[in-house]
């Protein structure tokens, strides 16, 4: 019994010390195109991985960004879509406004069809550099084909890289 309670208690000073060192998780801003019943299903694929690994954000619509919702993030997931007969990119056309991303951790998501996909990744990769972020990683895929798992695997992608920088 005596080696049971030494153990347990090695074992609660190992959790409360990995605990200690971690602290609590930076929150995240989660920015996207807008919310429509297009990108919905996307926006709900990453809002739920986003709860499953435990990580704390904020999000916002291109539309809806504040100079405050910057300051208060280090660390930001931008997904960006192109969306089917549209000529508006809500996000492209806020990077276009030059924010100041300096010191900030991007990680960007884009899903498209196969014909505008390298095409829109290119200009959001080229504005965040513009606008000084560190862009951490890029992630996309032509979505059209994909598998619900291979949607999730991609999700999944950016999520380690933003929880990770």
């Amino acid at each position: 019994m005596k080696k049971i309670m030494i153990i347990l208690s090695m074992l609660l000073s190992l959790f409360f010390q990995l605990s200690a060192q971690s602290g609590p998780q930076e929150e995240i801003l989660f920015l996207y195109e807008e919310s429509n019943e297009q990108l919905e299903p996307w926006l709900s694929r990453i809002r739920s991985n986003l709860f499953d690994r435990g990580i704390d954000f904020k999000e916002r619509a291109a539309s809806d960004i504040e100079p405050a919702d910057l300051e208060e993030h280090r660390r930001i997931l931008i997904y960006g879509a192109v969306m089917a007969f549209s000529t508006m990119e809500p996000l492209r056309d806020w990077l276009r406004t030059d924010p100041d991303l300096s010191g900030k951790d991007v990680v960007l998501l884009v899903t498209a069809n196969r014909w505008f996909l390298e095409k829109y990744q290119g200009q959001l990769m080229d504005l965040l550099e513009k606008n000084n972020a560190n862009l951490i990683d890029g992630v996309s895929g032509a979505t059209q084909e994909m598998s619900n798992l291979e949607k999730d695997q991609m999700v999944d992608k950016a999520l380690g890289a933003i929880q990770n920088p």
